[in-house]
């Protein structure tokens, strides 16, 4: 499973590189237009000690923190932006998240009672899937952070069904 999942991320070790490339490189995708922009800002008002409310430089100003796309309170997003900057902590959280999304789904399937070949192979599929990849090809962050952690949920919803439900006794 280590091996299957680490060549299941080999394709996204670009993310890792802190070179100040944007991911993907056209203009007029979210991550360049709006993604990076409003992280960007927030960083700077997070660092000057002011919670980012609003953003004045989108339309005429909008709000920024009841705007879920901006997710300034997200644990697995907002810290590595402020530590490493808004490029590079937005693509450590997408890398993170990947390999959240490899984990998940391998452990969702070893709980479905999959061999670990089957497991290894769905987490790979899952990982590499055409949504996940066409969705970071054009920038779309929050949808990649959220859909990352869709087999995490099940996992966990699951094991938590599995501990708080009793055997029903047998009726004769």
């Amino acid at each position: 499973p280590i091996a299957c999942g680490a060549l299941s991320l080999a394709g996204f070790l670009p993310l890792l590189i802190a070179d100040g490339r944007i991911i993907p490189s056209n203009l007029y995708c979210d991550y360049a237009s709006y993604q990076l922009p409003v992280r960007e800002f927030a960083r700077e008002e997070w660092l000057s000690g002011r919670f980012p409310l609003w953003i004045p430089y989108l339309g005429c100003g909008m709000p920024l923190h009841a705007g879920q796309q901006a997710a300034l309170c997200y644990p697995l997003l907002t810290p590595l932006v402020l530590l490493v900057g808004a490029n590079y902590g937005i693509k450590l959280s997408l890398f993170l998240h990947l390999g959240l999304t490899y984990a998940g789904q391998y452990v969702l399937c070893r709980m479905a009672a999959c061999s670990r070949a089957a497991s290894s192979l769905a987490a790979v599929v899952t990982t590499q899937s055409a949504f996940l990849v066409a969705h970071l090809m054009e920038g779309h962050v929050t949808m990649v952070l959220a859909t990352a952690l869709v087999p995490c949920f099940f996992a966990a919803l699951i094991a938590l069904t599995r501990r708080h439900l009793k055997p029903a006794a047998r009726a004769y």
